[in-house]
């Protein structure tokens, strides 16, 4: 169903977008690609076998359409996780009463008819391509006719044009669809315990239904990152004058932003030290002997599962001091969109001066500029290997962040009832 041809043909054509296929649920045979364009030939891709599984992710049957973000490797011959190239494929599915149909297949034998429409990109520009893609597949199934394709070729060549550097990509395509207001609403202190958390290089799985809200609730928390949207899954990429962005899946880690049934024992053989991935099966999260933390982007609880993690993230007097802070200014921006404070870019920008603030005291000999992060934590943050990757490259801007908590101060009454608070 797929085939290697893809890569020469879309390196000499320098191409961002590989291939626009469509993937269709057969009622026998499961999940399958049925089309592609450009058209393929030559010998099957072992790596991409699991394309089918994620394209049409699990629980897609229960709503009437919907997307999925995944990643697939660039190496053709094998399917491993921690393959340090990755491409990144946007699904977006729908389905259609099998009666309405102009061009009825004879083995379309259900009541609806259940397709995914995927673009697979060099670039992750995951909201980008949705919200061109989710148009375009909504045309797709409005002409009744799969057999029509003439549609998904055009869009092929408008999607390469709009990625070209030449023809004015910007990396704001990285964000676009990704809103930080509703994280901070719903996480609201648990969320710098989940920014905390990724930076230790642990087992994370962040779960939740639909497919589409919890890869773009993923994707959001990637973002409060400085740099990590568009570096998170290679490493080739440029570091700034402070040494950012971190490489969090660095060599023996891996991201992925969905993850089928199919791969869970693809992903306990490859024995990673850590990762960061996102599902809908409720089978993912009950087997709980693959993970050490839950993210459930439903509810907004924050689960361990390895007993360590609990005490060594509890956050101190002066996180809930910058909780408190990022949330007051969210909640007034909700009410006038018009000001800066409480923005998704005022938002990562408070994330970005945490950030640099813990990277300073972490150079710090005085192991007291660490106790606002908590001791515990730094020290097990100096241990990480994007930590020891980062102090080898080029940060000297770091000297001029002033090594102490963006919130230090005297304990006071107001930090009383803000830890009651949390209890």
């Amino acid at each position: 169903w797929f085939y290697t041809t893809y890569d020469g043909m879309a390196q000499r054509a320098g191409n961002d977008v590989l291939c626009v296929l469509v993937v269709g649920f057969h009622h026998q045979k499961g999940s399958q690609v049925e089309y592609s364009y450009p058209p393929m030939q030559g010998s099957v891709c072992p790596s991409w076998k699991y394309l089918p599984y994620l394209a049409i992710p699990d629980g897609a049957h229960r709503t009437q359409f919907g997307y999925v973000y995944f990643t697939l490797p660039e190496d053709k011959e094998t399917a491993d996780m921690l393959q340090d190239r990755k491409l990144f494929a946007v699904g977006c599915y729908r389905q259609l009463a099998t009666q309405d149909l102009v061009f009825r297949d004879k083995e379309q034998t259900r009541a609806t008819v259940l397709k995914s429409v995927v673009v697979v990109s060099r670039k992750p520009c995951f909201g980008f391509i949705k919200a061109k893609l989710f148009l375009v597949t909504e045309v797709y199934f409005a002409q009744k006719d799969f057999t029509e394709t003439q549609l998904l070729e055009e869009f092929y060549d408008n999607m390469n044009d709009s990625l070209r550097a030449s023809q004015g990509f910007k990396p704001y395509y990285y964000s676009v669809g990704l809103s930080l207001q509703p994280l901070v609403e719903l996480f609201k202190s648990k969320l710098l315990m989940i920014f905390k958390l990724l930076l230790l290089e642990q087992r994370v799985l962040f779960h939740g239904f639909p497919p589409g809200a919890m890869c773009d609730l993923l994707m959001s928390v990637i973002s409060i990152f400085p740099g990590l949207s568009d570096a998170i899954c290679t490493t080739n990429y440029s570091s700034d004058e402070f040494g950012l962005p971190l490489s969090l899946t660095c060599q023996g880690s891996f991201f992925d932003p969905y993850l089928s049934l199919q791969q869970l024992d693809l992903v306990k053989k490859c024995q990673a030290c850590g990762f960061i991935v996102g599902a809908s099966n409720d089978l993912l999260r009950r087997q709980t002997d693959w993970v050490d933390a839950v993210v459930d982007v439903t509810t907004g609880e924050v689960l361990f599962y390895k007993d360590s993690l609990s005490s060594i993230l509890a956050l101190t007097t002066a996180d809930l001091r910058f909780v408190d802070y990022l949330t007051h200014h969210v909640s007034d921006q909700m009410l006038e969109e018009t000001q800066w404070e409480g923005s998704d870019d005022w938002i990562r920008a408070q994330f970005k001066l945490y950030l640099l603030s813990m990277l300073s005291c972490s150079l710090s000999l005085d192991e007291e500029t660490w106790t606002d992060f908590s001791e515990d934590y730094i020290f097990q943050l100096r241990s990480k290997q994007h930590y020891l990757q980062w102090k080898e490259t080029p940060n000297a801007a770091i000297a001029d962040i002033e090594p102490r908590h963006p919130f230090h101060g005297q304990f006071t009454t107001a930090d009383l009832r803000r830890q009651l608070s949390e209890l």
